[in-house]
């Protein structure tokens, strides 16, 4: 594999967005990790490969591509390069992955028309996010968006109801909850729901936790204010306006992941901007962001999203007159965090992100503390009702004592986002 191809594209596009910044992000993924450099360069649409790939770099591009829940979009992207030759075991092993998450995303759209149409019968508005609207209404190819779960959003007034069906049609929390006021003010969605079928249902009520503060009910009403309609199988529904598209997949990456999810959620960006280019309206999106303290984090996302896939995003803001300029060290810590899988233990933004005052602020660091089993479980892929949760919570403390640098280095990243 001749690297300097990829280092050099990095390097132009990084230059052509970031004329005053030193192109540093680049040389980053390349010494610290060739295999998500490969993998970048593997899923991009135009690169060519003059030089096999090793076996042993083959491993580890997939174990990059199953961390970042990439492997359909792998296969997808190389079927269609001729220039492209996995050893054959790798290639059957991403094709049968590629059928598997194929199977799984027709099972989970068929799920959606049946969760869909319970709703209409009780008059409950509902918004497919994520995974199952990208692949459905925004990917080329339905079946190279992976997804493992149905996230729907619903009023909060329908939330009881929404559950009540959720439940009739077999499946059960993962968790208890009192889905109180209290309760709306530290989440954004239910405990997972779990079908006997393994199919996993998210009733969302918004897409960020307002951790106490009170932003969270206004950016409720905005999300309605503005959707679109749309269908999916044949079942009409409600979709986010392709401008919160982008702007959720920014929080699902930085907020409520803090960059553990790896690069999936640029691609997702990636898709509903080469999908709507020409339509998407930039003032709105920004705006939006601003109004919610969503702007650094919009940016920094979008800058990914160029660096990566070669996306014009930051043209279009400059274009508009909405460029704002992101850090070196900003840049250095994202593309950091992608590498290494994120931090574990994000105090910043749970802290950051709820309203200022002391009440909410003590109960985002009482959150933080003392986090959900659910949230435990997500943290450590401890499965649903297996007691072994309880165990990660030592585990957690050991890493805080022992990682507390991090912790400062992640706080301080924090307050330049919401600054």
């Amino acid at each position: 594999m001749n690297y300097r191809i990829m280092v050099t594209r990095l390097h132009i596009l990084h230059e052509k967005q970031f004329p005053s910044v030193q192109p540093i992000i680049p040389d980053l993924i390349f010494h610290t990790s060739p295999a998500l450099l490969n993998l970048i360069q593997l899923l991009n649409r135009n690169i060519l490969h003059n030089e096999p790939l090793s076996a042993i770099l083959w491993i580890e591009i997939i174990h990059f591509a199953k961390k970042m829940h990439l492997m359909p979009l792998l296969y997808s992207s190389i079927k269609n390069k001729e220039d492209i030759f996995p050893p054959p075991d790798i290639y059957i092993q991403l094709k049968s992955f590629y059928r598997e998450n194929a199977v799984r995303n027709l099972s989970l759209t068929y799920s959606l028309r049946i969760l869909l149409t319970e709703f209409e019968k009780n008059n409950i508005r509902a918004i497919p996010l994520k995974g199952i609207y990208l692949a459905n209404c925004v990917y080329d190819n339905p079946s190279a968006r992976q997804m493992n779960d149905l996230d729907i959003m619903v009023r909060w007034k329908d939330v009881p109801d929404a559950r009540n069906i959720v439940e009739k049609l077999g499946f059960k929390a993962s968790d208890t909850c009192h889905l109180d006021n209290t309760y709306r003010r530290t989440k954004h969605h239910a405990p997972d729901f779990l079908h006997p079928s393994g199919t996993r249902v998210e009733i969302h009520w918004n897409i960020l936790s307002p951790n106490g503060g009170n932003r969270g009910k206004e950016l409720e009403d905005m999300i309605w204010l503005h959707t679109v309609p749309g269908e999916i199988l044949g079942k009409k529904t409600l979709f986010l306006k392709p401008e919160l598209s982008i702007l959720h997949s920014t929080i699902h990456l930085t907020f409520l992941h803090m960059f553990n999810s790896g690069i999936r959620d640029i691609y997702d960006i990636d898709s509903v901007y080469r999908k709507f280019r020409g339509t998407i309206d930039w003032d709105f999106l920004v705006s939006f962001a601003r109004r919610f303290r969503f702007e650094r984090a919009l940016h920094l996302v979008l800058a990914l999203t160029d660096i990566i896939t070669g996306s014009d995003t930051l043209s279009e803001l400059k274009k508009n007159g909405l460029y704002l300029e992101i850090p070196n060290k900003i840049l250095i810590f994202a593309a950091n965090e992608i590498i290494r899988g994120g931090s574990k233990d994000s105090l910043s933004i749970k802290l950051l992100t709820s309203n200022p005052g002391p009440f909410a602020t003590t109960r985002a660091l009482v959150n933080w503390l003392f986090p959900g089993r659910d949230e435990m479980r997500d943290k450590y892929h401890v499965p649903p009702g297996h007691f072994g949760v309880y165990r990660c919570y030592p585990m957690l403390n050991y890493h805080r004592v022992t990682h507390f640098n991090e912790i400062v280095r992640d706080y301080s990243f924090g307050r330049w986002m919401n600054g």
